[in-house]
Formats: structure tokens, sequence, C-alpha cells
């Protein structure tokens, strides 16, 4: 939820529709392309947040066309002494989230995953919010190739 409101601060990067909007305001689940993490926050910044919106091309396609709209965000926030990391992707990008949120040291909370186990967590410092914020935006320029 605070993600899809932190959204309107800055409007340029806003990657949800109204619709998931209303799907999430209707359900409180999220729909698939989601990802929710949290860890241990060390640093400062308590109440602080930082979010990052941007486009996908559709790289399987090869008449692909840049999306009109940002169609992918991430957003971390500390409140208090716990650090969130939402992600919000096309659906047909198929991320692990086990092996993504492992490999920045955040417990998965969303999706849902029975089987999932905290792996190896660190303390997130103010230092380490921004290798957070752009390490799914880096992976995922390694793997394809391109982002808008």
């Amino acid at each position: 939820m605070f993600t899809m409101v932190y959204e309107f601060a800055d409007p340029e990067t806003m990657a949800l529709t109204p619709n998931e909007r209303l799907d999430f305001k209707k359900s409180l689940i999220p729909r698939d392309g989601w990802i929710v993490a949290a860890g241990n926050y060390v640093g400062c910044n308590h109440g602080a947040a930082w979010h990052r919106g941007g486009s996908f091309l559709e790289v399987l396609d090869p008449n692909h066309v840049a999306a009109e709209n940002n169609n992918a965000q991430t957003t971390i926030f500390a409140i208090g002494r716990v650090v969130f990391f939402t992600l919000r992707y096309p659906p047909r990008l198929r991320i692990d989230c086990a092996e993504f949120t492992s490999s920045v040291g955040l417990f998965p909370v969303w999706p849902l995953n029975a089987h999932a186990l905290p792996g190896r967590t660190f303390k997130v410092s103010d230092e380490d919010v921004p290798n957070i914020q752009y390490a799914f935006w880096n992976a995922f320029d390694t793997a394809v190739g391109s982002r808008q």
C-alpha cells in the first residue's frame, strides 16, 4: 500500500495503473509481478523512502515497442528498525523471488512461499540502500541488456 501511495510523489515514475490500485484495494493481495522483502535496518534515516520507476521493452518480441508508461518500479523504505523493499515488474520476466531477495540480503515477504526459509540476511545501513534499490535494474541490464 505504501508503494502505491508513494508513487504519487513523482508522477513521471508511476508504474501502477488505476485498475491495479483498485484491485489491491478490494483484495489486499498484490497481483503477479510483485516482490515484497524486508530486512534489519541499522541506518539513521528512519521514515525515509526511495523510489525508482522505469519501462521494460518487450525484449522477447522481435516487433517490440517501448512501453508508453512505466511498467516497473522499485521502492525501499525504512520504518524503525525494519527496511522494506518492493518491486513491481512485468510478470513475463519470471523473477525468482527467493533468489533475488537473498542476493541483496533481504527476506521475502511476498509472494508467499511456505517452503521459503530466511537465507543469509544482513544489517541494512544507509550506505546499503542505493545498492538494494538498483540491484534489480542492474541484474536486468546484465541479463537482457536494455532498459528504457
